[in-house]
């Protein structure tokens, strides 16, 4: 009976040796498991507290880009208003010069017609007081030569006198 004491005793060491492995396994697995759960819980909390702080600042960024945004387009708005009116101003400036330059060219013109007015008439004046003088001189000449041509002749010379006159009115 020795040998089945031996194979006994070598198999139930080793059976005790495979339960003292299998207890001491399950023992290990259920401590790391325990390490992976509490160690997977700090990554888990550290990743939602990550996520948390990248939201936190994406808001942060959307409400300076909503900001900023509201401020460019107030600056552009003012830029632009300022542009018209300044487009207004040059419009008023660039009407305002080319109405005085109408109105200094209409005062030159009129000048100019007065001016002419004034020598014309002076003109027509002095061409009048001419053809009087002429007129007078003439008659005068008539008369002389009449009178001259009754002396030498001793008579009247009517029809030439009035032949003159006659011309006088036509003039």
């Amino acid at each position: 009976m020795g040998i089945s004491n031996f194979f006994k005793n070598l198999f139930g060491k080793a059976k005790e040796a495979t339960d003292l492995a299998a207890e001491s396994t399950s023992k290990f697995a259920e401590e790391a498991t325990e390490k992976a759960k509490h160690a997977g819980s700090a990554l888990a909390d550290k990743a939602e507290e990550f996520s948390d702080k990248a939201k936190n600042m994406a808001d942060d960024a959307i409400e300076q880009a909503k900001d900023l945004s509201e401020d460019a387009v107030e600056k552009i708005k003012h830029v632009a208003e300022d542009v018209m009116e300044s487009a207004e101003d040059a419009f008023e400036k660039v009407k305002d010069a080319a109405e005085d330059a109408v109105d200094k060219a209409e005062h030159m013109a009129s000048d100019a017609i007065n001016k002419v007015k004034e020598k014309t008439s002076h003109i027509k004046e002095d061409a009048k007081d001419a053809t009087q003088t002429a007129k007078d001189e003439a008659s005068d000449v008539v008369d002389n030569a009449a009178d001259t041509a009754e002396d030498a002749t001793g008579e009247k010379v009517d029809t030439e006198k009035d032949a003159t006159k006659g011309t006088e009115k036509t003039a």
